[in-house]
């Protein structure tokens, strides 16, 4: 599998920084995986979404959280898909998942991300990335 950037820039050959790293905790997943501890679900239909409305009022911030992380590609935060950084400071939280508005200014969220957001696919190409949007190349 080709070098994938990390949360600091462009891989990088002997600056360690530049690459995505595994968490200790996604590692040590990822070796149970590899020694078959893991639910084979594969023929396993999803269940069916519902809709916001059927959710228990207390349940639907976590389901709305859900719904909008599911499908993210996750770290590294470099160039950006979702969100850059700024998600890694864990002083800019009011709570889980939640950023204390207190601390951003507007713009702050997104100005290191790619405008248009197609300027991110592109620069994709340069390196491997598995790509949630479409293909471009």
């Amino acid at each position: 599998m080709p070098a994938l950037s990390g949360d600091e820039g462009d891989v990088t050959i002997g600056e360690p920084d530049t690459w995505l790293y595994l968490l200790e905790s996604q590692y040590a997943m990822l070796g149970r995986w590899a020694n078959g501890d893991f639910r084979n679900d594969l023929q396993q239909q999803a269940p069916a979404a519902r809709p916001l409305a059927a959710i228990p009022l207390a349940e639907q911030p976590a389901a709305l959280d859900r719904a909008a992380l599911h499908n993210c590609v996750g770290g590294p935060f470099f160039p950006g898909i979702e969100i850059t950084y700024v998600a890694r400071n864990r002083d800019w939280y009011a709570e889980p998942f939640r950023f204390d508005i207190s601390r951003f200014e507007a713009g702050d969220m997104t100005k290191r991300m790619a405008v248009p957001w197609q300027a991110d696919f592109f620069e994709c190409q340069v390196h491997w990335w598995p790509l949630k949007g479409p293909m471009m190349f």
